[in-house]
């Protein structure tokens, strides 16, 4: 799913209060796909 600027989904749980977004993934923008990738080997 690619998002437009500006655009954001929220589906919210039953009882869930409602909080401002203070930042949002899945634009194109070079910001927003500037996301580091942590990535941690499990000892499962």
């Amino acid at each position: 799913m690619l998002m437009e600027p500006g655009w954001t989904i929220w589906d919210p749980r039953a009882g869930e209060s409602v909080h401002e977004m203070l930042g949002v993934h899945g634009g194109l923008s070079a910001d927003e796909m500037w996301v580091p990738l942590i990535v941690r080997e499990c000892a499962c």
